[in-house]
């Protein structure tokens, strides 16, 4: 599985939950077995959406890690990363930008490390497999709607702050 688990669990923080999700794979540049590229549209129960694109597609030796773009779109304005920039913007502001670092590559030693730290002194771990079963719930509907071509009916609670 291939899907960016990552940015799933960044969307069930978001979102109050997934009733629906739509998605699409494809192997076509690399022509392996698992997919190199991946859409997916998730849908909350008070209309809001979320859309998790991502891939193996930029090229290793362009001389950064990867394409970054996220973005927040709601009632009070938007938030959007890019590349090494963040923006805001809200009714009744101006638009404002600053230069950020959107590179995870030095968190995965720190959360391994964080991890491993807990179990040894018998503390629960920062993340725990609820969490991923969560997560897991998408994926697996992920992939019956790209192999259906159809939405997928779920019902999927959030992460974060308490909602579930």
């Amino acid at each position: 599985m291939n899907l960016s688990g990552h940015f799933i669990d960044l969307a069930l923080r978001v979102l109050p939950g997934v009733v629906q999700i739509s998605a699409r794979m494809s192997n076509a540049v690399y022509q392996e077995r698992i997919e190199d590229y991946a859409l997916a549209l998730l849908e909350a129960p008070d209309g809001g959406t979320a859309v998790i694109e991502t891939g193996y597609l930029f090229p290793s030796d362009a001389g950064r890690p990867r394409e970054v773009y996220y973005s927040l779109f709601g009632r009070t304005g938007c938030q959007v990363w890019w590349g090494e920039h963040a923006a805001r913007a809200s009714h009744g502001q101006p638009w404002t930008e600053a230069e950020v670092n959107l590179d995870s590559d030095p968190l995965y030693p720190r959360f391994v490390t964080e991890t491993l730290t807990a179990v040894r002194r018998g503390a629960p771990p920062p993340v725990g497999l609820d969490v991923m079963e969560a997560v897991m719930e998408v994926i697996d509907g992920a992939y019956r709607s790209a192999q259906t071509g159809q939405p997928v009916a779920v019902t999927i609670g959030t992460q974060g702050d308490g909602h579930a």
